[in-house]
């Protein structure tokens, strides 16, 4: 575990910041914590917690607590549920809440004028799939593929924007849905907007749970 966090360590020190990116102490707590969780998945040290959790009701509560932010900017948040019969997954609550709060963040930090949505369907039969559309600046297709790598520069290059980030966050979010054998992927638009697919199964079984 040792070499895992040095070698996390080595990447922060490796770090480039734009002379106009400041990172408050907030931020920097979060990105020590993102980093150790990042440590402890790389090391096989995060477990999970599995209980039954009904996802319409765990994302109208996200939705609600957002919706002070969006509200602020004027821009429309709203939960829309497509076709859902089966909505109970067993998951790690903790996990999921904060992957959809890290991708639910960044429509809004991203997003200036229009709209976000969240949008639940069913996978097949095997689970549920999450989008997150929102109406924001968009990502350029040449760079979408960075958008889950270690400190990304996509945050820092988003000019209009005016919000830097450690470009730590959907990487995170990754490893974190891999362990829960869920996906994770991203399709943008610059000046349309971006849409985030989460893929979460029903059940974690045995044989299914990462080693």
């Amino acid at each position: 575990q040792g070499s895992v966090f040095g070698g996390l360590m080595d990447e922060v020190d490796q770090i480039v910041l734009p002379a106009d990116v400041r990172i408050t102490q907030g931020q920097l707590y979060a990105l020590v914590n993102t980093i150790l969780d990042l440590t402890k998945i790389e090391s096989g040290a995060m477990g999970l917690t599995l209980e039954p959790i009904d996802m319409p009701l765990l994302l109208k509560t996200l939705v609600a607590i957002h919706k002070v932010n969006t509200d602020e900017k004027n821009i429309e948040l709203s939960l829309s549920l497509d076709g859902v019969v089966q909505g109970t997954v067993e998951s790690d609550r903790t996990k999921l809440v904060q992957v959809m709060n890290n991708v639910i963040h960044n429509a809004i930090k991203f997003t200036t004028t229009g709209a976000i949505f969240v949008v639940l369907k069913p996978a097949g039969d095997t689970g549920l799939l999450i989008s997150v559309i929102d109406t924001g600046i968009g990502i350029a297709a040449d760079k979408t593929a960075q958008v889950f790598e270690r400190f990304n520069t996509i945050d820092a290059q988003a000019g209009s924007s005016g919000v830097k980030g450690t470009g730590l966050g959907l990487a995170l979010c990754r490893e974190l849905l891999h362990l829960m054998r869920g996906k994770i992927a991203l399709t943008s638009e610059v000046e349309h907007g971006t849409t985030v697919d989460i893929f979460i199964p029903y059940a974690i079984t045995a044989e299914s749970k990462p080693s």
